[in-house]
């Protein structure tokens, strides 16, 4: 009986896991293959495709957090995309209009990955603002 209940869940949920992994592969391939040379000439390179790798989902997102809030990239990047759409030409058009946009230093997203950085690991502001409304009950 335990089985079949566990069974009837991992099927329940299946799609929607399926779906969230889909969505991060299209994601990260389109950003790998715009932003990270695929045979690196350098150590900066080869970190560079490292550092990538290992951020994963926190290219986009905050460790911690969950997934509704991104950092300022993944704010920006949300700007161009529409929920649920895994087409790599709206992700790819998506990434290059997020690239004249800033981080909340300043620096121009583009700009950033050209110099082989990540984003800063913290909410972005339009994720701020989301999670004080939440925290408020004015969501």
């Amino acid at each position: 009986m335990k089985y079949a209940a566990c069974l009837a869940l991992l099927l329940a949920f299946a799609p929607v896991l399926v779906g969230t992994a889909q969505a991060e592969r299209a994601f990260g391939l389109a950003f790998n293959q715009k932003y990270v040379p695929s045979n690196p000439s350098d150590d900066l390179q080869q970190q560079w495709q490292v550092d990538v790798r290992k951020a994963g989902c926190y290219v986009c997102h905050v460790k911690g957090q969950p997934k509704e809030y991104c950092n300022a990239y993944g704010d920006a990047l949300s700007q161009y995309l529409d929920r649920g759409d895994k087409s790599p030409d709206s992700i790819s058009s998506a990434l290059q209009q997020a690239e004249p946009l800033s981080d909340t230093s300043g620096t121009k997203f583009g700009e950033l990955f050209r110099r082989y950085q990540l984003p800063q690991p913290e909410l972005g502001p339009k994720s701020q603002a989301k999670a004080a409304a939440a925290t408020t009950g004015a969501e």
